[in-house]
């Protein structure tokens, strides 16, 4: 175990009356899923009230424990009433695939959502939602807000993959990139933040985008916050000196993770 990973569990343990590893049955993938809860420390002593809450996306190969075991996150949100709930996607790219195959947008949409408002004190009417990823949840994070802005208010992604959509190979998700050219239009975030143009202002999510400077998919986060500021669109991008890799997005977290909240604080 490095230093750095024997730093993380000391604070896993230190803060392990918050955490709880949770299930859910979800209708759309005909499965019992998992999911990672940090409850804020303030619920145990504070009177029932709503809390705002932030859902973090894993990554390709990745699981719901990774941003508990690979992040800092359980030390940086000890201070503040936040519930943190970290999702399981599997590599369904937090998306319904075009041939109805795999439903995981409608997992996170519907299923976790629903189960996470009769569990726990979080309804988004009153205080809004946040959303973050890494990679493909750094697409997911992204594609998940602008369709619904009710829901979630800010999304920030880490490396977000965005060219998936616009990727030349066939994929069990996106399928083949003539014959689905129209679904992939659809799950596209440039086209999707080009739809929210029209909406009134205050319906439409503050992206907060980042990546690594040495990261091989950064030109697709520079791409995307190129199309961003041409039209218009309220974001903010910031690159920093990283790879495609756990240490890059635990310092990226810690930055956003204050922007994050101050925005849905004010929503």
């Amino acid at each position: 175990m490095t230093l750095a990973e024997s730093l993380r569990r000391r604070e896993i343990e230190a803060q392990h009356d918050r955490v709880e590893i949770r299930t859910y049955y979800s209708r759309s993938l005909s499965a019992e899923q998992k999911y990672v809860l940090l409850r804020p420390a303030s619920v145990a002593t504070a009177a029932p009230a709503d809390f705002p809450l932030l859902m973090l996306l894993h990554g390709a190969g990745g699981s719901c424990m990774d941003w508990l075991e690979q992040t800092r996150i359980a030390s940086a949100t000890a201070g503040l009433a936040l519930y943190v709930v970290m999702a399981s996607g599997a590599a369904g790219w937090y998306t319904n695939a075009f041939d109805g195959s795999l439903r995981h947008e409608d997992d996170l949409l519907c299923d976790l959502t629903n189960h996470l408002l009769s569990t726990l004190p979080v309804a988004p009417g009153k205080l809004p939602w946040a959303i973050g990823g890494i990679s493909i949840g750094g697409y997911g994070a992204v594609k998940l807000a602008l369709k619904r802005p009710d829901l979630f208010r800010v999304a920030f992604s880490h490396s977000g993959a965005f060219g998936i959509t616009r990727s030349a190979i066939a994929d069990r998700v996106f399928g083949d990139p003539k014959s689905e050219s129209g679904f992939r239009m659809r799950e596209d975030v440039a086209w999707l933040t080009e739809q929210a143009m029209s909406a009134f202002p205050l319906e439409r999510p503050m992206l907060l985008l980042d990546c690594g400077l040495n990261d091989p998919i950064v030109d697709q986060s520079r791409e995307f916050a190129s199309h961003l500021q041409f039209l218009g669109y309220p974001h903010s991008y910031r690159e920093a000196p990283g790879y495609h890799s756990w240490p890059y997005w635990d310092r990226a977290l810690r930055r956003a993770l204050p922007e994050a909240l101050a925005l849905i604080s004010r929503s």
